[in-house]
């Protein structure tokens, strides 16, 4: 079961990261820039989200990133460059906050792809926390 949503939430964090790229590389004039940002935002919610089912913690619905993250860090300080990638983003720390400009959100796609970097390391060890 766990594994079935773990699997789940990755596919769907596939999903939001290639909506907000395929907005991307639309013509500058066509791309709308909350599109992307909003699809960066829940593919990056949605890799942590799995990451830590994985591990066998619990998530809240409506976890922040940035809640996330502070659950990560507990497997990985590393996981401290994605709260910083996210912040520059233009989120800040309200959940309700995008990016509004083309040339802001290019942060938000690389905060996505390095969530997804991060939580599908291969050298992660199984369910041990850092002390």
């Amino acid at each position: 079961m766990q594994e079935m949503k773990v699997a789940t939430l990755k596919s769907k964090a596939e999903e939001y990261l290639q909506a907000a790229q395929n907005e991307m590389f639309k013509a500058s004039e066509d791309v709308v820039p909350y599109v992307i940002c909003k699809n960066a935002h829940l593919s990056i919610i949605q890799f942590l989200k799995g990451f830590l089912i994985n591990k066998g913690e619990t998530v809240k619905d409506g976890a922040s990133i940035d809640d996330l993250v502070e659950k990560c860090k507990l497997y990985n300080n590393k996981f401290a460059t994605l709260q910083d990638q996210h912040l520059k983003c233009g989120h800040g720390t309200s959940a309700n906050t995008y990016c509004t400009t083309v040339d802001t959100v290019s942060a938000c796609i690389e905060a996505a792809l390095e969530a997804k970097k991060l939580t599908t390391d291969s050298h992660w060890p199984e369910s041990k926390r850092v002390k």
